[in-house]
């Protein structure tokens, strides 16, 4: 036994003094090109050993590297490494190894730098290191050898394990996004094989390039089961700028994966608040429900592959939603995700006035109090869609589904199929002024730009609307349908088909704002509908009745009113039956017109309109004039005839009617209109467009008409009288004086002239 002892002592010195010559003889250094070399032939990332590389394993085993860079593949650029470490340092005493204990008395981690890259066709700079993989940690199940339960044997003494400064930066040049947490300061502390230990971290988030970090802590205790592959964080404590979250974090080993399960929930805080420190360019966002007073609280199941968030939920005041969200492709750096949220109701119409939206001088009382909202959606970091939304407002509900495109420096791509059952404008919305008030109310403010210019030429959209019925202004509109589309600055609405006011409406229309000035054009067409409706609700004008049929082109430029006014351009056709035109009756001015002349005051009044049973005409617009001069209405007792202008831009009217009698019967409030029949009688109207003057000259009309009277009669007397004296030459048998033959025609024509004027004064009440 003794010999025994002396050959394993004299071994044990052996093996000491081999150490010792080792650790002395041997340097890192000698390999440092080696170990470069074989990294970079396993997995196609360049490693280059900078600073100081060294190896101790007496009386501790020590590695130290400096300066560390694994450089990008081939592809990316070289100037600014995958992974770059500026100092590792590692050190654990020998001699506890010996009892079964490890020690681990210091491992730092300094100057960390890790920076991802996706370039332009979606390919990261990580992708091949992962896909280069290697050999499992551990041998399969039922294949471990008689030392693999060596872990359940030791007894591990941890003072702390710290990673100082560390930064990692996320570029997808492809999306056009940027991400970076930096300054981490992640420790590891109090460790314990059973008990677990305490962790911190500290840290800034960035979403923007250039923007401010928003300071992101943890704190946590930890504790595990290294037989059983458990791990817990237990208090966990988060905070994300004023964003403050507790809970736990759990994981366990199913399937050869880690599987965790997370509960958080935070202390009141104002999304408003968080939105602006982590998007910057949210500063002028309105604070609205946003700046209300919320919670928030969820719980995460998942891998690291996929998650699942259930319940997700949130309240703000009056406002509550809970629903789930679904998280997969975390593994390939290209998540996407799906789930469903379903709002309880709210008031809607306080959470648009908290959001700087007033309605109250336009909306009904009680009106958008009650309002829900549900939805599934699904989306990646460049989509965002809802394949089902359902909105319930007041009695109406809009259904369908919506999706939005991100682009980078612009306006989300927007396209949506929504439905709309009912709706009753006329009960939401409040009187509206009469035209003077509303007009004063505008005064001075026609020249402020009417459209956004800069955001709709950023605008992408492909929309479908449809509505079952919709209420306004005393009009039913049913089956509306619109087709609405904007690219590259162009928007199209094309076409919009509704049933309203007993007809058809079509209209196709274009703004096209690439240019400084906005341009418009459209088409308009209405079949069989009732045009005074119509008139009445979108021009406030009820003078008009009657079937129409309408074809309209127009077009016109500008950003005010008066320039889209004064731009106005275009043609259209008008044909009417069975209509009125309100304002005046043409039948009894003219009775009134006549009797006036006759001296007489015994007239009936009648309604203040003038039936027609079919009316015509067309029309041109040039610079906002309009233009017509085939203006054609017919009645059983008139025929209506008319030409002139409308100047928009200046507000007036220049147009003469020309008014023929061609019946006797009586109607439109009182007798016939015998002595007019066949006259034509000038009403001309002038003078503004909302009061014009009417003047109905029957007296120009009458003198003319007896005029021409008068000139026939005379022309006929002539001949007569001519006639009489060449029988009366002829009979006598002999010719008298031609001087004296002449003056006596020349004074019977003379006599019956008189006679004719005295009619025609007798007539008209000289």
């Amino acid at each position: 036994m003794k010999k025994f002892l002396l050959v394993v002592v004299a071994a044990l010195l052996i093996m000491a003094s081999g150490i010792l010559l080792l650790v002395w003889w041997v340097s890192l250094e000698d390999y440092r090109e080696v170990i470069e070399a074989r990294v970079e032939r396993a997995t196609g990332y360049p490693l280059t050993i900078g600073g100081e590389m060294s190896l101790t394993l007496w009386p501790r085993l020590g590695i130290v590297l400096e300066e560390t860079e694994l450089g990008n593949p081939p592809g990316f650029p070289a100037g600014e490494p995958l992974l770059k470490i500026r100092s590792l340092r590692v050190s654990i005493p020998v001699a506890p190894l010996f009892e079964h204990r490890l020690v681990l008395e210091d491992a730092v981690m300094e100057g960390v730098e890790a920076h991802l890259v996706r370039n332009r066709e979606g390919v990261g700079n990580w992708e091949a290191l992962i896909a280069g993989g290697g050999k499992p940690d551990h041998p399969p199940a039922g294949q471990r050898g008689a030392g693999s339960d060596l872990s359940d044997r030791l007894e591990m003494d941890v003072a702390a394990i710290e990673l100082r400064d560390a930064r990692l930066t996320f570029r997808d040049r492809q999306a056009g996004t940027f991400r970076e947490i930096a300054g981490v300061d992640l420790r590891l502390s109090e460790l314990d094989p059973e008990h677990g230990g305490r962790l911190t971290l500290e840290a800034g988030v960035r979403l923007e390039e250039g923007a401010a970090e928003v300071p992101l802590a943890v704190e946590a205790v930890m504790g595990w089961n290294l037989q059983e592959g458990r791990f817990r964080l237990e208090p966990l404590r988060l905070s994300l700028g004023d964003l403050r979250l507790s809970g736990r974090l759990e994981s366990e080993q199913q399937e050869g994966q880690p599987r965790y399960r997370i509960r958080l929930a935070s202390e009141p805080f104002r999304p408003i608040d968080l939105l602006r420190d982590l998007l910057p360019e949210t500063e002028g966002l309105p604070k609205g429900v946003l700046g209300r007073e919320s919670r928030l609280s969820l719980q995460v199941d998942g891998t690291p592959k996929a998650l699942r968030i259930e319940p997700l939920e949130l309240n703000s005041g009056d406002l509550a939603v809970r629903g789930r969200l679904e998280v997969a492709g975390l593994e390939s750096g290209e998540p996407h995700f799906s789930g469903k949220l379903k709002g309880a109701p709210f008031d809607l119409r306080r959470l648009l006035a908290e959001a700087g939206l007033h309605l109250d001088d336009i909306l009904s009382p009680g009106r958008l109090t009650r309002a829900s909202l549900s939805m599934r959606m699904k989306g990646d970091m460049e989509h965002l869609e809802f394949p089902a939304l359902l909105f319930r407002f007041d009695d109406s509900i809009l259904r369908g589904e919506a999706a939005f495109r991100f682009r980078e420096g612009q306006l989300p791509a927007t396209s949506f199929r929504l439905g709309l059952d009912t709706l009753d404008l006329d009960a939401y919305l409040l009187s509206r002024e009469p035209a003077g008030a509303a007009g004063e109310a505008t005064d001075g403010k026609a020249a402020a730009p009417l459209l956004p210019v800069e955001s709709l030429r950023n605008l992408a959209l492909d929309g479908r609307l449809f509505v079952k019925k919709l209420s306004w202004s005393g009009l039913d509109i049913e089956k509306a349908r619109m087709i609405v589309g904007a690219d590259e600055g162009l928007l199209k609405i094309q076409p919009v088909g509704m049933w309203v006011a007993g007809g058809k409406l079509h209209l196709k229309g274009e703004m096209d704002v690439t240019g400084d000035t906005p341009r418009m054009k459209g088409i308009l067409t209405a079949e069989e509908v009732q045009i005074g409706p119509l008139l009445e609700a979108f021009a406030d004008f009820d003078r008009l009745q009657g079937q129409a049929d309408v074809r309209a082109h127009f077009a016109t430029s500008g950003n005010t009113v008066d320039e889209l006014v004064a731009a106005l351009a275009g043609r259209g056709t008008l044909r009417m039956v069975d209509g009125s035109v309100r304002g005046f009756n043409i039948p009894q001015m003219l009775r009134e017109a006549e009797a006036k002349l006759a001296g007489r005051t015994d007239l009936a009044t009648g309604p203040q309109k003038t039936d027609f049973s079919e009316l015509g005409a067309t029309w041109k617009i040039r610079n906002g004039v309009v233009t017509n001069d085939d203006l054609l209405a017919k009645s059983p007792l008139l025929r209506v005839t008319g030409a002139g202008k409308a100047d928009l831009p200046r507000e007036r009217i220049d147009y003469l009617l020309k008014v023929v009698v061609v019946s006797t019967l009586e109607g439109q409030g009182g007798a016939g209109l015998d002595r007019l029949v066949g006259l034509p009688v000038p009403l001309r109207i002038e003078g503004p467009l909302d009061a014009p003057r009417m003047k109905l000259d029957l007296e120009a009309a009458l003198t003319e008409k007896q005029r021409q009277k008068l000139e026939k009669k005379k022309g006929e007397l002539k001949q007569k009288l001519e006639r009489k004296l060449e029988s009366k030459l002829g009979a006598d048998g002999e010719k008298a004086p031609l001087d004296e033959k002449e003056e006596e025609l020349k004074a019977r024509l003379k006599k019956e002239e008189r006679k004719m004027k005295e009619k025609l004064e007798k007539l008209l009440g000289g």
